[in-house]
């Protein structure tokens, strides 16, 4: 398998701590302390965080959609209550 290469600082810092750890020079609470470091302390750009941003939206959206088509197809089954008025009544 072929190691993409480190575009920004934060995958540079990332791809370092990881070689660190396949090393052997990190132990496990080690490794964790340097990952909250690394990700508090290594500045990104306005690019990336534009990309992120984007990608998050992207996901977002696609939640709402699938919450969108579930509430339609859930409001079809004959159990559910379409009466707002009778929501946590009991129907015995």
């Amino acid at each position: 398998m072929m190691k993409r290469e480190p575009k920004s600082e934060l995958d540079k810092a990332e791809a370092e701590l990881w070689r660190k750890a396949e090393a052997g020079e990190l132990d496990e609470d080690a490794f964790a302390a340097a990952w909250r470091d690394m990700e508090e302390n290594t500045p990104v750009s306005a690019g990336e965080i534009a990309q992120e941003n984007t990608a998050m939206l992207k996901r977002r959206d696609s939640f709402r959609r699938v919450a969108e088509m579930a509430a339609s197809g859930f409001s079809k089954l004959p159990f559910v209550c379409h009466d707002q008025n009778q929501i946590g009544q009991d129907h015995h």
